[in-house]
């Protein structure tokens, strides 16, 4: 835990002021238009709406409404949430396996560099990281006393507020039923506290498939937009395997990561016939249950990933490795105890090298991505009439969340239309700007309607300019 919150405010006082990226500015936007409303017709906001969980806004727009600087903001929603996520996975280590095992595993994901890179950015990964594995210990406390009301509600209620973080958090409730039907069969069909518990524990999310009714006329709208994006998917993403492992555990956890996990698989095969008296084997399965849903979901049906939608399943690598390590204690300790334990300390100083000094890097080299978009929408903000609007491609949640200007209409098939209905004209040269709007653009520069007024740069000798701002000259319009 020490350890934790030491990097953890090391890199907070690197990173606090940095530019927000994409997904961070869309739920920041929606938190926004929560408390202000200016937004309701914006479309990129009225799809964000769709397929953002709708927690994270919620929260976010109490820190808003309060006035909140948004230094806690990123502290209340990241920081404390990934040092209780290294607390919760000891409590499950030592729940599943033993109090050593919890240990190990709680400073691997201590040093983990995607866990502390998203530790740094106000998204949606570590707050549903951490419901969903407080879910987990909860549903583990559960199925070991024969799924008592208490803990089967909690872990259900948590798991519902996962789902609303992030909908992909479902897949843990799908892994919760095959592991009771392997533990119990049908037999906990017949518990009060499955039905109960779980009724209670559903409540948000009846809430929330209620109002998407009454908004939307269906029970969850995005599942539309993400079985569209699948499809247009050219095949099956089996690069999250040998692309993403390597990338997220770097050499030396990779090699206690593959280790681990072909001794879990082996323990699982030699005796399958005893799972149901073995805990070890109970918490192999529920582990291996988990893991294998998100990634067979992100292969064959999402068929698409990032390093950070592997938070949570990556959990389950983490306690194999713990307890390959323990395992080896316990096998290679028996005569030879200070010289393992030597090992070990070698074993996980090593992975705290890679780890940090991999981690550190990409850290310390993102803080100044997207560092000219923040700086200009601000200058917006600061520089032009509230009710000023602003036209540019690819520019929505920046306006919204920097300048909390109206956006715009952007139609590059009548833009001399579009021009028309705008007082500021922003180009920039980050993605999300196609080429036919930078040629248009660059054709009214010569011309009297557009006056450059502000610039940000790349460079400090400001020759690669990355955002510049036009007044939108109406009366010289043709």
């Amino acid at each position: 835990i020490i350890i934790a919150i030491a990097i953890r405010l090391y890199y907070f006082n690197i990173t606090k002021d940095q530019a927000h990226w994409w997904d961070t500015l869309a739920y920041g936007d929606l938190a926004k238009n929560i408390v202000y409303g200016l937004w309701n017709d914006n479309a990129f906001l009225m799809h964000e709406k769709i397929i953002r969980g709708v927690l994270l806004p919620l929260i976010w727009s109490l820190f808003i409404r309060f006035d909140i600087s948004e230094y806690l903001v990123l502290i209340f929603l990241e920081v404390i949430p990934s040092v209780l996520c290294v607390y919760l996975i000891f409590l499950i280590g030592k729940e599943l396996y033993t109090k050593r095992i919890g240990l190990v595993a709680a400073f691997i994901l201590s040093i983990s560099w995607v866990h502390l890179f998203y530790t740094a950015r106000i998204m949606t990964d570590i707050p549903a990281m951490l419901l969903s594995i407080s879910s987990i210990y909860f549903f583990i406390l559960a199925y070991k006393n024969e799924i008592p009301l208490k803990e089967f509600s909690i872990s259900i209620f948590l798991l519902s507020l996962a789902v609303l973080t992030r909908n992909v958090s479902g897949l843990i409730g799908v892994g919760y039923l095959i592991f009771l039907f392997i533990n119990y069969k049908h037999k906990f069909l017949y518990k009060k506290g499955f039905w109960i518990g779980g009724i209670i524990g559903v409540i948000p999310l009846i809430l929330f498939f209620a109002s998407n009714i009454f908004l939307y006329g269906a029970i969850f709208p995005a599942l539309d937009v993400y079985t569209s994006s699948a499809t247009e998917k050219p095949g099956n993403a089996y690069y999250i395997i040998y692309q993403f492992f390597p990338l997220i555990f770097q050499p030396y956890l990779l090699i206690l990561v593959a280790l681990g996990t072909a001794m879990i698989v082996a323990e699982f095969i030699l005796v399958y016939d005893l799972i149901r008296k073995s805990d070890n084997l109970k918490a192999h399965i529920l582990l291996v249950i988990i893991a294998s849903l998100f990634f067979a979901f992100y292969i064959f049906i999402l068929k698409a990933a990032e390093d950070r939608y592997l938070l949570v399943p990556m959990i389950s690598f983490l306690l194999f490795s713990s307890y390959l390590l323990s395992k080896s204690y316990d096998y290679l300790g028996k005569n030879n105890k200070y010289f393992v334990i030597l090992g070990i300390i070698i074993i996980l100083s090593l992975v705290f090298y890679s780890q940090i000094s991999y981690g550190g890097a990409i850290i310390e080299s993102k803080v100044s991505s997207y560092a000219q978009m923040k700086e200009a929408f601000l200058w917006i903000k600061d520089n032009t009439p509230k009710e000023a609007k602003i036209l540019g491609d690819g520019i929505d949640p920046y306006v919204i969340y920097y300048s909390e200007r109206v956006v715009s209409h952007w139609n590059i098939t009548n833009m001399d239309e579009s021009m028309g209905q705008a007082d500021y004209l922003v180009l920039h040269a980050f993605e999300h700007q196609n080429p036919e709007s930078v040629n248009f653009i660059n054709s009214k520069l010569n011309s009297v309607e557009l006056t450059p007024i502000q610039g940000f740069f790349f460079d400090p000798q400001m020759q690669q300019p990355a955002v510049i701002i036009y007044k939108i000259n109406k009366n010289n319009q043709q």
